[in-house]
């Protein structure tokens, strides 16, 4: 375990991550632009459901990844155990989709849709928990599949023969199925091993160790939901949900840190955390600025009528900043903790340990989310601020969340490591992006064409991107050694790659 090249994995994360952004936008556009609003806000509730419920696959994946990195070899009892849950969740599905669709106009038939996603993301969710604790970069690699897969299959599902919500449905689940070929054949040494019922019997055991760590995840995911049900309206959720596929870009600054969890599990090394996150900061610094500077017309290269909603791009792109910038504590807190090395730890210690404490410090900041965004919608739902408004300060809700969260996690890691921020690089960092942002605001007038096709748009779109993004590049690697570092560094790694 100790060939995980961590920088490696990083760069190979980001780019694929990238790459990945990049044709899930191109879905997106396909989506957006051919669903109605009312479809679309749908689709995103339905998605919602199926994410909610595949966190409790969270008792598999949380003990494979952490025993495959410590070199057990537990990857077939870890996919067929996923397989028999999701099995066991289907019903919970068709209760959930009932209960929401009684307390919204939402139709339960086209809610019941989205089972079929819950097996194959179970399982997909597991195998790639495997790959993580061996080789993390294929996790990014079937990411990116994913993304491509899924475009030509809603061009004929949704385009060609017009099947709406289902068209976008069958394009997932046949992208998952993909996704599942593609990381079995990578993780096939790992799934040699034989079915073992007391493996599954120890799994669930501790079931509640993964399950209360992620209480915080099912409090974020509802909120969808809550929207729906408070305002009975799916219009502001199509808003949100467009929004969330520009600002989710920013995301992909935290894959850099990705291969430091297995990492620290297998040899509890801090060594490189300094260096990661450096790297970390400097593309999230530039995806932050692509999200917010090109929040607008990004917006309205998906679809004109959501261009309004560029306030709730912002906010959520700086709240997913701050949460790709407690990646790296949150994995050192987690991956230095050795308690669930123990056979059949006792309660007393898990209570006292990491994987205790790490949900419940998120449960105590995401509750107070819950709680704030509740009596907001419900004050003001019958206000007169419009879907969009009331859209923004949910969004804003959640960043103040996450900034105060982050602020604690840091402080919180010191105890097992102390993380210098490289506050002299972060400067530079900014200094390039101011020179982003100015080139944008004098050049976006000449070269951003807006009308209302796509192929007169998205060509102006992407010319003054990449001159934005080029000048990005060009001043850091001017003013600062340690960019220049870096792309020598990731020049290297590309051609030592190998699967």
């Amino acid at each position: 375990m100790n060939k995980i090249r961590v920088n490696f994995s990083g760069f190979l994360a980001f780019i694929s991550g990238l790459v990945s952004v990049s044709f899930g936008l191109v879905f997106s556009l396909v989506v957006v632009r051919k669903l109605s609003p009312e479809s679309y806000g749908t689709w995103g509730l339905l998605f919602s459901i199926v994410s909610y419920l595949l966190i409790s696959e969270s008792i598999i994946s949380t003990w494979t990844t952490r025993q495959i990195a410590r070199g057990e070899n537990i990857g077939k009892s870890g996919v067929l155990s996923s397989l028999m849950l999701s099995i066991l969740i289907l019903p919970l599905f068709i209760g959930y989709a009932f209960l929401i669709s009684e307390n919204s106009e939402t139709k339960f038939e086209i809610l019941l849709l989205g089972i079929i996603l819950i097996p194959v993301s179970f399982v997909s969710q597991t195998i790639s928990a495997i790959n993580l604790g061996h080789s993390p970069h294929l996790v990014s690699l079937s990411q990116l599949i994913f993304q491509v897969v899924k475009i030509p299959i809603a061009i004929v599902t949704v385009i060609i023969f017009h099947l709406d919500i289902f068209g976008v449905v069958l394009a997932m689940f046949i992208a998952f199925s993909v996704k599942i070929v593609f990381q079995v054949y990578f993780a096939r040494d790992k799934l040699k091993d034989k079915f073992s019922f007391k493996r599954l019997k120890s799994w669930i055991k501790i079931s509640w160790v993964p399950l209360f760590a992620q209480i915080p995840n099912y409090l974020t995911t509802i909120d969808v939901v809550l929207y729906s049900i408070i305002t009975n309206s799916v219009i502001g959720i199509a808003y949100f949900q467009v929004a969330y596929s520009i600002a989710a870009i920013v995301q992909h600054s935290g894959t850099i840190s990705q291969a430091l969890y297995p990492k620290l599990l297998a040899t509890k090394s801090f060594e490189g955390i300094k260096k990661n996150l450096n790297h970390s900061l400097y593309f999230a610094i530039l995806l932050i600025g692509i999200s917010i500077v090109f929040s607008k017309p990004a917006l309205y290269a998906l679809n004109p009528i959501y261009q309004n909603g560029w306030p709730i791009v912002i906010a959520l792109a700086l709240k997913i900043f701050f949460q790709a910038l407690r990646t790296i504590p949150s994995y050192v807190i987690s991956g230095t903790e050795e308690v669930d090395t123990e056979h059949n730890p006792k309660f007393s210690k898990l209570l006292k340990s990491n994987l205790f404490k790490m949900p419940k410090f998120a449960i105590i900041f995401y509750s107070s989310y819950m709680l704030i965004l509740v009596v907001f919608l419900s004050l003001f739902k019958n206000s007169g601020l419009s879907e969009v408004e009331i859209v923004t300060w949910w969004a804003v809700i959640g960043l103040l969340i996450e900034i105060l969260y982050s602020i604690f996690l840091w402080s919180y890691s010191r105890k097992y490591t102390k993380i210098i921020f490289p506050i002299k690089n972060l400067i530079k960092y900014i200094c390039g992006m101011s020179a982003f942002v100015i080139f944008f605001l004098l050049t976006s007038d000449l070269i951003l064409n807006y009308k209302p096709s796509i192929y007169d748009f998205l060509p102006s779109l992407f010319v003054e991107l990449i001159l934005c993004v080029g000048i990005y590049i060009g001043i850091t690697n001017l003013i600062d050694k340690e960019t220049r570092d870096l792309f020598r560094s990731i020049l290297i790694e590309i051609k030592l790659f190998k699967l």
